[in-house]
């Protein structure tokens, strides 16, 4: 049996990209507790069984402020441990 991490809180942009996809799962399988995040509201990883919650965002690409603002606003509230940001574009506005 692998070992789990510690309850970590993972924040996972751009859930419906494969790669996201993978990290999500990947996590899940771990024991951490894995919020799956997207500006897609149709985002495939938010149907991920691994996605023990979901966040819908603005696009980071066309409202880069408003996502960051965000994504650090549930840091704070929710005690996210760790952000992965998946892609480049959720990446630039985080940096």
């Amino acid at each position: 049996m692998a070992s789990r991490l510690p309850d970590a809180r993972i924040l996972v942009t751009d859930a419906g990209r494969g790669s996201a996809i993978a990290i999500v799962r990947a996590l899940g399988r771990r024991g951490c507790r894995v919020i799956a995040a997207d500006s897609n509201p149709r985002s495939l990883g938010f149907r991920s069984r691994y996605a023990d919650e979901t966040l819908l965002y603005p696009d980071p690409r066309e409202h880069p402020a408003a996502f960051r603002e965000l994504l650090l606003r549930a840091v704070r509230t929710s005690r996210i441990d760790l952000v992965i940001p998946a892609t480049d574009f959720a990446m630039q506005p985080l940096a």
